[in-house]
């Protein structure tokens, strides 16, 4: 094996030598090539300084001799030049200016004043033609290309590069010929104008399907959208769609310092709403239609929600079994959730669009009116529950041994248990005022009952075992929010009674009134 080695690199060393003339030549000839390339390099720097020089000498000759035609070749070959570069790339724009100053003494002068002005001005109306040429051809690209339904498949974040590239090069046209020019801006208003249509009704197709399937039951919140929430008051809506790891999964949404329970739709419509406001910021043109178009958006989930939640809808459209006070309670935080960031997207809007067109705004205030009243009527609605509850219970009511009654037992027991359903969702504040309705519409119902047994607050024994009832009643919620002022005395039961008494009496006495009046009329 080693001999046969030995062979090996004899052999490679003679065919080395035999080729090591070619391979040194190759390599000369490549030194010599690159040293060629290098001064045909440097003469053609040289030559492009003299075909500039030689284009000066034959401008200022022309100038000279006061043959002012070229300026029309110019601007044809300009203008070829124009239509080419847009043929040729139409996403690609090319604008060169070559700007020449000639400071000349005045006993070097060779053109008078007023061939001066009209040369000018000439140069000029042929500069702002090009541009407007050029933004001509680029609008007639975009048309054509709308018209091959090009633009339709563009996405959001495509179309804003495409409406930053229009501006960009209507500004470089405007700031070259010094004079504005609308056509190429017209031009992607008017496809702004589909694209937002089509942006628009894509997200309330959207958010529609996602109401018809929402089962309302909570959801926990990703980093991503209470990353969103917390950009939110800073109005910064490019930082707001950003999505963080860093934020954990959580089951609660933190806004403006308050904790709230919500449903998947919410978050949907978050992520919409901040889509919206990152496409004002985008393209500033749109803001107007944008405005219109988002108010739509909540106007849509504010209704749908009614339909599904207070319309009993969700009993067709995902099969429940029946409306609960949970579902009422996780409507309810949504929409104080879509409140607060109602009077966030009102102020966002009102820095974008002119001071004239304030007027639009106060949708944003009939909106916040829309919620405040559906959340009113939801929690009245819960109310309502419990007073059905109340009534069902207290139609059976007697006053006799044992206390507390069955019927007593059975409302305490329905209080606790919504209680227990509804802490996860409202906090303690909202627990509160939630509460005391109800122990007013506890306290209404109860009075009336006791208005119809006519029982009197007289230390009697039918008195005595209502107050037991009572204390059984109070004992079992006084640790419960709306519950914790109530006292043994029950003043407010009494009182109720006495005053649905009274009002008992007093129409008794109108309807005798009007019974009277009705047969001494008869009489004459």
């Amino acid at each position: 094996l080693a001999h046969y080695l030995d062979m090996i690199e004899v052999n490679l060393s003679q065919q080395i030598a035999t080729k090591s003339s070619d391979f040194f030549l190759a390599m000369s000839s490549q030194d010599k090539l690159q040293v060629d390339v290098q001064l045909s390099c440097q003469e053609v720097k040289q030559l492009r300084c003299l075909l500039k020089e030689h284009l000066v000498s034959i401008v200022l000759g022309l100038l000279h001799q006061k043959k002012f035609e070229f300026l029309q070749a110019y601007k044809v070959e300009a203008f070829a030049v124009v239509k080419s570069t847009v043929k040729k790339a139409a996403h690609d724009h090319i604008v060169e200016g070559v700007e020449y100053s000639n400071d000349q003494r005045e006993h070097n002068e060779f053109i008078n004043s007023n061939d001066l002005a009209s040369l000018t001005k000439e140069s000029k109306d042929i500069l702002w033609s090009a541009c407007e040429l050029a933004q001509t051809r680029c609008s007639k690209v975009i048309m054509m290309r709308a018209k091959e339904g090009a633009l339709d498949q563009l996405s959001s974040k495509d179309f804003v590069v495409l409406a930053r590239m229009v501006e960009n090069f209507s500004a470089e046209c405007e700031s070259i010929s010094g004079r504005q020019s609308q056509n190429f801006r017209s031009t992607l208003l008017t496809q702004a104008k589909m694209f937002v249509d089509k942006f628009h009704e894509q997200r309330k197709h959207n958010l529609s399907n996602i109401l018809d399937i929402e089962r309302w039951r909570q959801v926990d919140v990703p980093g991503e959208i209470q990353n969103l929430v917390n950009f939110f008051p800073e109005g910064k809506e490019n930082s707001s769609l950003k999505s963080s790891s860093k934020v954990s999964v959580s089951s609660h949404l933190l806004v403006q310092g308050q904790r709230f329970v919500v449903v998947g739709t919410l978050l949907m419509l978050l992520k919409i709403v901040a889509e919206y406001c990152q496409c004002v910021g985008d393209v500033p043109m749109l803001a107007l239609d944008l405005l219109t178009k988002l108010c739509e958006v909540f106007k849509l989930f504010n209704s749908r929600t009614c339909q599904i939640v207070l319309g009993a809808g969700a009993l067709q459209t995902i099969g429940l079994k029946t409306i609960t006070a949970k579902h009422l309670a996780l409507a309810a935080q949504c929409l104080e959730v879509v409140i607060l960031h109602i009077h966030i997207v009102k102020n966002y809007f009102e820095s974008r669009i002119p001071q004239k067109q304030f007027v639009l705004l106060s949708q944003f205030d009939q909106i916040l009116k829309d919620y405040s009243n559906h959340r009113h009527e939801v929690l009245c609605k819960i109310v309502s529950l419990m007073e059905g509850i109340f009534n069902a219970n207290l139609a059976s009511y007697e006053v006799r041994a044992p206390m507390p009654s069955k019927e007593m037992r059975a409302i305490v027991k329905h209080i606790i248990k919504l209680f227990e359903a509804l802490e996860t969702v409202f906090n303690e504040q909202q627990l509160e005022t939630l509460f005391r309705d109800i122990r007013r519409c506890f306290k209404v119902c109860f009075a009336e009952r006791l208005s119809q047994l006519s029982v009197e607050c007289d230390g009697g024994p039918q008195h005595g075992l209502v107050t037991s009832d009572l204390t059984f009643y109070l004992s079992s919620l006084k640790q419960y929010s709306g519950f914790s002022d109530l006292n043994y005395k029950f003043d407010d039961i009494w009182l109720a009674i006495k005053e649905l008494r009274l009002e008992k009496l007093k129409n008794n006495k109108h309807f005798a009134t009007q019974i009277n009046g009705q047969i001494k009329i008869a009489h004459k």
